[in-house]
């Protein structure tokens, strides 16, 4: 600190250039890099010479910072929610994203973004929503194909004392709301439950790619059947 105290006052009082001086302390494992000119600084490297001191916590803070940022990133991996007093347990691969409208009581999505695959759950009260072959027959609709050629299946299960019926379509899905613009998706696959709670019907439908839909549609299934 003296010596920079000195050639800082030295060039002050003189202005003239001086000779890089080399400074060299036990902990500097690189002293003598000079900076550029002849401004008297020197490059001093102290991790090396400081291992366990400074080294250890700086990779610690970078981890962190990292880790940190990633989450920051990432939407929520979804885990437990509600829709019309059942609980739904949700697998890791099912993420959890704000609803799109007002009328989806939760919204999933499978995959790396909403295109994959994704998940919606509707309640409209305890008379609202429709009969239940009504709706059977409007998610078939949602299909470009006759119904003959959409490999359309039902299945009747029960989730505690709800009854479920799930439904099962692939071919060309009409994506969009219901008075909006209409884009065409072949190869697409739903698979929908219908489920007879006390509070109403609870309608989740599952829709994607016919290949992501079929390789979730266990864990799909699973979540509906579990609701508590």
């Amino acid at each position: 600190m003296q010596d920079l105290t000195r050639s800082f006052s030295r060039r002050r009082l003189t202005d003239k250039p001086l000779k890089p001086q080399k400074w060299r302390y036990p902990w500097a494992s690189e002293a003598g890099k000079t900076l550029p000119g002849n401004c008297g600084w020197h490059l001093l490297s102290l991790t090396k010479g400081m291992k366990g001191v400074r080294e250890t916590p700086m990779k610690t803070f970078k981890l962190l910072a990292v880790a940190s940022t990633l989450l920051s990133l990432n939407p929520a991996l979804a885990d437990e929610f509600k829709v019309a007093g059942l609980t739904f347990n949700a697998p890791k691969q099912f993420v959890s994203v704000k609803p799109s409208s007002f009328m989806r009581k939760a919204q999933l999505q499978v995959g790396a973004d909403a295109t994959e695959g994704q998940i919606v759950f509707f309640h409209f009260g305890p008379q609202g929503g429709g009969g239940l072959q009504a709706n059977i027959d409007r998610w078939y609709g949602q299909f470009t194909e006759p119904r003959k050629d959409i490999n359309a299946r039902t299945e009747k299960s029960k989730a505690g004392e709800a009854a479920v019926t799930f439904v099962s379509a692939e071919g060309t899905f009409k994506a969009g709301p219901p008075r909006g613009p209409i884009e065409e998706k072949p190869g697409y696959a739903l698979l929908g439950a219908i489920i007879e709670s006390k509070q109403g019907a609870i309608f989740a439908k599952f829709t994607g790619p016919k290949a992501t839909v079929s390789s979730q549609s266990s864990a799909f299934k699973k979540m509906i059947l579990e609701a508590k």
